[in-house]
């Protein structure tokens, strides 16, 4: 989907699976650090890039995995 509201559901979804998931050793190791944001946005890019999906919803996506993968390593 690439509508505001579709993606707004997508990643509160996401945001929830992530936070009742099992940990997974390897899921989060090619995520940058929190504190290279410039790093992060192209690590955004290249995740979408990847899959093909160079729009809003994806990089919000990948942007609640970014912050997942911090917070989760940072406590």
């Amino acid at each position: 989907c690439d509508g505001i509201t579709c993606g707004i559901y997508n990643k509160v979804f996401l945001t929830s699976c992530l936070k009742s998931s099992l940990p997974e050793p390897e899921f989060c190791a090619d995520v940058p650090s929190s504190y290279s944001i410039l790093e992060a946005a192209a690590w955004e890019v290249a995740q979408c890039d990847a899959i093909d999906r160079q729009n809003q919803t994806c990089h919000h996506l990948f942007r609640a995995v970014h912050t997942f993968c911090t917070n989760a390593y940072s406590n």
